[in-house]
């Protein structure tokens, strides 16, 4: 008897499952539509003079671009092909230039610096610039030679690089890491975008271009590299020199036209202040 009871009472309690599931997908179904049914589509009011100049400027191309442009209200300014599926390359890049751009600004630069520290070491605080060469090495470090020191040994400049674990995201591909725009994300970068150096050691390459420049300014008598570890204390008193990058908007282009893995982490990284 007790046994058939049991029965009873799971066989309603799976009947009121099934019942209560249907109706709460019943329920979704509906509620899904109502709320797919009261989407609006996106308005047209298209900028004739904006439309226009991008029309002529593919005009060679057309059929292989979409370019779809809308203002703040959500509106279409600019309607090119949109209802053509496209698979666009590097996805993250363009969610990350738009992060970076809201956060620092289309005139945030990329500074290198030359400062002098307490001590009378220098310390060069970069910060990734792509564009960064040997001339603007050299001109970084020039002016030292105005400089009097008043001493019997040679002077520090330091430099701090990151740990070479983290000169890339991990979920970069390993052909990724041997081409130019993939170089190692170093703070300490020369000619990132266009030389095989910065493929290799970024950081043994930039002391060595740093030491050719100290040399070329007859400074070598004077300077030396210190590399020196990521929780090395930095105190320093003033500023001897700054190289500034190209304004972010510039460096956008980089990134969005070259697909520049390089510039989009390093300006990534910069507007989440994390490396």
């Amino acid at each position: 008897m007790i046994r058939k009871v049991s029965l009873y009472i799971g066989l309603v309690l799976f009947l009121s499952n099934i019942f209560n599931g249907n109706i709460f997908s019943l329920y979704s179904y509906i509620r899904q539509r109502i709320n797919i049914n009261t989407i609006r589509p996106e308005k047209i009011n298209i900028c004739e003079n904006l439309q226009n100049k991008l029309e002529d400027y593919i005009y060679n191309f057309n059929k292989n671009i979409s370019i779809s442009i809308l203002d703040y209200s959500g509106d279409f300014i600019v309607d090119i092909n949109s209802n053509i599926p496209r698979i666009p390359a590097s996805n993250q890049k363009i969610l990350s230039s738009a992060f970076s751009l809201d956060t620092l600004g289309p005139n945030f630069t990329l500074n290198t610096s030359l400062k002098e520290m307490n001590d009378g070491s220098l310390y060069i605080e970069a910060s990734g610039d792509p564009d960064f060469n040997k001339s603007d090495l050299v001109e970084l470090v020039k002016d030292l030679k105005n400089i009097n020191i008043n001493s019997s040994y040679k002077k520090p400049i330091l430099i701090k690089p990151i740990n070479s674990q983290n000169w890339w995201p991990s979920s970069w591909s390993y052909s990724d890491r041997k081409e130019e725009y993939g170089a190692p994300i170093t703070k300490y970068s020369i000619a990132s975008n266009a030389s095989d150096n910065s493929l290799k050691n970024p950081i043994n390459n930039f002391i060595y271009e740093l030491d050719t420049a100290l040399k070329k300014q007859n400074l070598s008598n004077r300077y030396f590299v210190k590399v020196v570890n990521e929780k090395y204390p930095i105190d320093y008193i003033s500023t001897i020199k700054v190289i500034n990058s190209a304004p972010l908007y510039i460096l956008l282009n980089l990134i969005n036209s070259e697909s520049h893995n390089f510039t989009a982490e390093v300006i990534f990284r910069h507007s989440l202040n994390d490396w």
